[in-house]
């Protein structure tokens, strides 16, 4: 699109003048005898509620209800009159006054489009810089593969207030952070190290980590208890372990004992169990 020379740039400082300021508008009242007629309606109304209209004067009060009807449908009338009377002198500088919303609209979207296609851009632009300087802070730092930069994203980034030199030391300062956690979690000297790397990774979290060291050897431990508890009533050969199908049916011994496990405990006996191919006759469960 060819850019507009200035001098023919239409000013946007535009401002509504109305030629009769509608603070100084001299509106009449429009005015009737209405003083008079209310004095007479609320006469009216107290003696319709107070009196009780014997056999003779039911005629006389029913022309009195038909008369009080008119009025009302007079009164009723008058105020549509008044109304569209009103609405009258103000729909032409309504109608323009909208014409001109809708012109303003038309021209404030179609500069959004662009003012918002330009922030999209910058904004590309400024994420490619932010993936540039992770790259290659990560490969200074040799921990290229270890951490993607999605996983250190901060939406507020792309904010016109976070400048690039703020966010390259906060991405740095979070990769040395990693890098420091894990030589953490290698001098742990633990069987677990790449469970709790994987943790650590995922998370970003060392407290998170630890606890995953803490649970794995935890569930160590609870299976030792299980093989302590079935290593006793279990005839363990000599000689090494045949296949299934060369063991004769004979040789086979059938023992019935009774053990109080927690679940992950059952988990790891059970699993004891088939690893000696010792088949399992029937279970009960325990109280």
């Amino acid at each position: 699109m060819e850019q507009i020379k200035e001098i023919n740039k239409p000013t946007v400082d535009t401002e509504i003048v109305f030629k009769t300021p509608l603070n100084k508008v001299l509106i009449t009242p429009i005015g009737f005898n209405y003083e008079e007629v209310k004095r007479e309606l609320i006469a009216v109304r107290d003696y319709a509620i107070s009196v009780t209209y014997s056999e003779e004067q039911i005629k006389e009060a029913a022309k009195s209800r038909a008369k009080l009807n008119n009025l009302s449908k007079t009164i009723k009338s008058e105020i549509t009159s008044i109304r569209a009377k009103s609405l009258e002198m103000c729909s032409l500088a309504e109608s323009q006054l909208k014409e001109c919303a809708g012109l303003i609209n038309e021209g404030s979207t179609a500069i959004d489009k662009q003012v918002k296609a330009f922030e999209e851009k910058q904004d590309t632009i400024k994420q490619e810089a932010i993936g540039f300087f992770f790259n290659a802070k990560a490969t200074e730092l040799m921990i290229t593969g270890v951490i993607k930069l999605d996983q250190l994203w901060n939406s507020k980034w792309l904010n016109k207030g976070e400048k690039l030199p703020t966010i390259e030391l906060e991405i740095t300062t979070r990769l040395i952070k990693i890098i420091e956690d894990l030589k953490v979690i290698s001098t742990l000297d633990s069987e677990y190290e790449a469970q709790i790397k994987d943790k650590y990774l995922f998370t970003l979290d060392l407290a998170t980590a630890l606890n995953e060291k803490s649970r794995l050897e935890a569930r160590a431990e609870q299976l030792k208890v299980v093989e302590q508890i079935v290593k006793p009533q279990v005839n363990v050969p000599t000689e090494p372990i045949r296949e299934p199908q060369a063991i004769v049916e004979e040789q086979l011994q059938q023992f019935t004992f009774t053990i109080r496990v927690n679940p992950e405990q059952k988990e790891a006996f059970i699993k004891c169990l088939k690893d000696n191919d010792i088949k399992v006759l029937d279970v009960k469960k325990g109280e």
